[in-house]
């Protein structure tokens, strides 16, 4: 995910700054000629919403810097921290109007010029519900919580002019104190939502995994990968709008450093593809510990009888082999398959060895291969494990195991 998204919400905020900025202005001096509580706590919400805007702006602007020595991941944070700063001018803007709600129900007064707070009030509606529409748009694009949280904001706002045009009304037929009920339910809902998006914004700054969904999507993918044995120790946390990752891959044991490490490559790539709001994806290459999830065992055996076949001493010399399909410790199927050394006057077990590393198999059971078969077998990362267990369905298990 490019920085360019970046500048997309900086945009988004100065628009919004700018339009606040006007709205505040034009309510504020509606609310002093005027006399209405309800336009001047919706005028004080507005303002806050100045601050908001440009926290934003600032917090967007400052995570586009390039990360450095002192700031190794980059300076995304700053955007979650202007999060929270927005979420406490709101928490204030909405202590502030409830007290002035509250102070109005008890001493209501008469509106002045009411006509005129209407056509303000009905103009911030719709201007605040076209930017709250816009900023969470390009919120969600550019996965910018802050953002987000400020197009919220800008809904609560486009609900709370909705509720002042409701008590202008109310005023003008002889109600005066429902104008100071709409300031008290708006500035419930303000508060709300000011603790809920600081909530979210303090979860981000601790490293908590606020999108769970995204461990167990990164897990899905990385275990689809090819070599990939299993998947443990996935963490997830936020930083702005961008997610840091890590996880542990599993591995066979065979796997040299530079196979693993192509793994390893595939694993990050097919996940920051799939999901491009992960920013970093650090992957711990580790030999799986127990059954690989899944093992070919062969067998040398001296008849054609399945499992119920005879063991062979030697893998160049022997007529057979039992190639067992193993799957988390069980076996799920199993084939016969022709030593094609059998007519062969010399190097028997190198080319018993070369057909089974063909055959893909992962462990060949023998308690002593030969030389030239152990040097093929070792040569094509084929473990080798000496026969144990009573039966021929026991001594594949056990061998397929680390």
């Amino acid at each position: 995910m490019g920085k360019d998204i970046l500048k997309k919400g900086e945009k988004a905020s100065q628009y919004s700054t700018v339009t606040c900025m006007i709205l505040s202005g034009l309510k504020i001096i509606v609310a002093v000629y005027t006399g209405s509580v309800a336009v001047m706590a919706d005028a004080i919400n507005s303002f806050s919403d100045v601050f908001a805007s440009l926290a934003v702006f600032f917090g967007l602007k400052l995570s586009q810097k390039k990360a450095n020595t002192q700031f190794p991941y980059g300076y995304y944070k700053a955007e979650t921290l202007a999060s929270l700063l927005v979420s406490g001018l709101i928490i204030f803007a909405g202590i502030e109007i409830l007290i002035e709600s509250i102070n109005a129900f008890f001493s209501p007064s008469v509106i002045n010029m009411a006509t005129h707070a209407l056509v303000v009030v009905t103009v911030s509606a719709g201007a605040y519900l076209y930017l709250a529409l816009y900023k969470m748009k390009i919120g969600k694009e550019i996965g910018s919580p802050a953002l987000v949280s400020d197009g919220k904001h800008s809904l609560i706002d486009t609900a709370s002019s909705g509720l002042v045009f409701i008590g202008i009304v109310s005023s003008m037929i002889g109600y005066p104190q429902l104008e100071s009920v709409a300031g008290i339910i708006i500035s419930g809902l303000i508060i709300w939502m000011g603790i809920r998006m600081g909530r979210y914004s303090v979860l981000v700054l601790l490293d908590a995994c606020v999108k769970p969904e995204l461990v167990e999507e990164t897990r899905s993918i990385a275990e689809a990968i090819p070599g990939v044995e299993g998947v443990h120790s996935v963490k997830m946390r936020r930083s702005g709008p961008y997610a840091f990752g890590e996880l542990h891959l599993e591995t066979k044991g065979t796997l040299t450093v530079e196979e693993g490490h192509d793994v390893s490559e595939k694993v990050e790539k097919a996940v920051r593809e799939a999901i491009p709001e992960i920013d970093s994806l650090q992957v711990h290459i580790e030999p799986r510990k127990g059954p690989l999830k899944e093992c070919k065992v062969a067998v040398p055996v001296r008849e054609d009888q399945g499992l119920e076949s005879g063991i062979s001493s030697h893998v160049g010399k022997t007529p057979y082999f039992l190639i067992a399909h193993v799957e988390q410790g069980e076996i799920t199927r199993w084939n016969i398959e022709k030593n094609p050394s059998q007519n062969k006057e010399k190097k028997k077990g190198v080319i018993a060895a070369e057909f089974l590393a063909e055959m893909h198999v992962d462990v060949v059971v023998a308690d002593d291969p030969g030389k030239g078969a152990l040097y093929t077998l070792q040569a094509n990362k084929i473990r080798t494990a000496a026969p144990q267990g009573d039966t021929l369905e026991e001594i594949v298990r056990h061998a397929a195991r680390f």
